[in-house]
């Protein structure tokens, strides 16, 4: 009698069953030459997603920001504004005024009053020997900070605290004695040199650069591509009023540009540069709130008149292992079209994946590829053309079980961290 094969974990899951445990003796050998000889890891992510009318991104004349492609005006996501929708400015905010958290955590050690002004003053004299030159209370240029780095330098002031404004004291009062400033820019000097720049996950997945501090400097694990409309921008002009509630007359009138997209999203994820930056081996926790993140990266201008926060129709994340992540923003150099039998949606799909097989076979050399797909057309259109008989993508019901397909092996690529 022939013993049934049994199913994969893959299988299991794209029939919505849940994941079992998978073995980890055996390593599919892309995976092991990968860990073996210290190749790239990508994470791709490639998103369809409509928005209802709306003018999520605007550009300077208040219009909703459009690009040219292939002869046809597109509406356009900046990718700036997809980062900054995503990133986590509450753990790791992006200012100019770094010393207002240094010197709330200064106080919460038991260092003076926030109102302080002398105090105040000295944690500014401490950013400004780190960072550069104040100007009208705000340092020149902006920097990323931590919670925890804010906290290290106020844990660092604080151990000195007594002597530093001593010597601030001195130095304001005897303006004219070059010693006594020496003497405290020195003081400051030796509190810095305890000081070092921490990894939150937001700076790790976003990089930083500071032109003048590269010890502070670190590459991003993140790429983003500008959200293109699949099809012709089709920005309209609203006309608008506000009326007076007690005459009844017009008191405003104008007129907005709206449009309502469906956009081709894309981003991806330099696993093994995630790993450099926060330096363990256990990144996977990072990674899933990443994704999840980029599933609502839009932005949320006039979000008051228009909202339109929507989730994705369709995704595909594809785990490259060795050579370069790909966008597929050229599927769209022709502009996808609505017809009788296929709506402007599945017209979208076809074409997504139809220029993802035509890389797969044109230019098979750029490393292996898994693919797991989660999508409001699927399964009908899965047998059609979202997978190849050679290598097919695997239908998953939500983002989480497709990356559980996706990144159980690859968490074996992450170890031993490379030096």
């Amino acid at each position: 009698m022939t013993k049934k094969p049994e199913k994969t974990a893959a299988q299991d899951v794209a029939e919505g069953a849940p994941r079992r445990a998978k073995a980890r003796t055996m390593l599919p050998d892309h995976v092991r030459a990968a860990r073996d000889h210290g190749k790239g890891v990508s994470l791709e992510v490639h998103v369809i997603q409509t928005l209802p009318p709306s003018r999520v991104n605007r550009g300077k004349d208040g219009q909703p920001k459009t690009a040219t492609m292939g002869g046809v005006p597109r509406a356009r996501l900046s990718s700036q504004s997809q980062k900054f929708r995503q990133r986590n400015t509450v753990t790791t905010p992006r200012t100019r005024i770094p010393h207002v958290a240094v010197l709330r955590h200064l106080v919460a050690l038991g260092g003076g009053d926030v109102h302080d002004q002398d105090l105040q003053g000295l944690v500014m004299d401490l950013m400004e020997s780190r960072y550069g030159p104040y100007e009208n209370g705000m340092l020149k240029v902006a920097t990323y900070l931590s919670q925890e780095e804010s906290a290290q330098f106020a844990r660092l002031a604080h151990a000195r605290l007594g002597e530093l404004q001593d010597l601030r004291t001195a130095s304001v009062v005897n303006a004219k004695d070059k010693a006594a400033a020496a003497t405290y820019k020195d003081a400051l000097e030796e509190v810095l040199n305890g000081y070092r720049p921490g990894m939150s996950d937001d700076v790790s997945l976003y990089g930083r650069f500071m032109a003048d501090l590269p010890e502070e400097r670190v590459t991003a694990a993140t790429s983003y591509g500008h959200g293109l409309s699949v099809g012709r921008d089709n920005t309209a002009q609203d006309f608008f009023s506000a009326v007076d509630s007690e005459t009844g007359e017009s008191m405003h009138i104008g007129d907005i540009g709206l449009n309502a997209p469906t956009f081709y999203r894309f981003a991806m994820l330099d696993l093994r540069q995630l790993q450099r930056n926060l330096a363990r081996a256990d990144i996977l926790a990072t990674v899933r709130e990443w994704v999840h993140g980029f599933m609502s990266a839009v932005p949320l201008s006039g979000g008051h008149g228009a909202y339109a926060n929507t989730l994705p129709e369709h995704v595909m994340l594809v785990l490259r292992v060795g050579g370069q992540a790909i966008t597929l923003g050229n599927a769209f150099t022709v502009a996808a079209y609505p017809s009788g039998e296929e709506t402007l949606l599945a017209a979208a799909v076809r074409k997504l994946h139809a220029q993802h097989h035509f890389n797969r076979r044109a230019f098979a050399g750029n490393g292996q590829e898994q693919v797991a797909v989660v999508s409001a057309l699927y399964p009908a259109a899965a047998d059609g053309y979202l997978g190849s008989p050679e290598r097919p993508a695997v239908g998953a019901e939500s983002i989480d079980a497709a990356l559980d397909l996706l990144l159980d092996d690859a968490a074996d690529l992450y170890l031993p961290l490379e030096s």
